[in-house]
């Protein structure tokens, strides 16, 4: 079964704060727009108000350690390298779907997560100090098929930055 994924935390700041609301929407449009067998799980730091058909389990539960970085805006976005962790395949199984919060699903995304490729993710060509940066919207993977992303991020957070 395919594990779908998303991410709420409280935050404080110019981030985007995103409510059990935002969440509660994802799973409706998955349920009309996802035809393969799935469940939603939400790692939150506030269950409150979030559908008893979404698994809301604790934040430190599926999230990397988040760096201190000074002067680094999303430093809270490496959360979601948890995905990477060797402990996302007792939690989720083998398959995930990773989704932010602010996407809009319009559509049959089954083409999507019926790939067999052990990672994708969309790469951008035009941003990061290397010239290219991977953006965290969307990410489907095999469970430590990529464990080196997180061996990685664990021995240098910053390299990763």
């Amino acid at each position: 079964m395919l594990t779908v994924v998303c991410w709420k935390w409280s935050s404080s700041g110019n981030w985007k704060q995103y409510g059990a609301e935002h969440v509660n929407v994802m799973r409706a449009m998955l349920e009309r727009h996802l035809h393969v067998p799935h469940r939603l799980v939400c790692f939150t730091d506030d269950p409150s108000g979030i559908s008893r058909h979404v698994e809301a389990l604790p934040l430190r539960a599926g999230a990397a350690p988040v760096p201190q970085f000074e002067r680094m805006p999303l430093r809270n976005c490496f959360r979601k390298l948890g995905l990477f962790g060797p402990h996302m395949a007792e939690i989720c199984g083998d398959r995930v779907l990773q989704l932010d919060l602010d996407q809009v699903i319009v559509g049959d995304i089954t083409p999507l997560v019926t790939r067999d490729e052990d990672l994708v993710i969309w790469r951008s060509p035009s941003r990061g100090r290397r010239g290219w940066a991977l953006n965290t919207s969307v990410v489907l993977l095999r469970t430590n098929a990529r464990r080196d992303i997180w061996d990685q991020y664990i021995a240098d957070p910053a390299e990763l930055a």
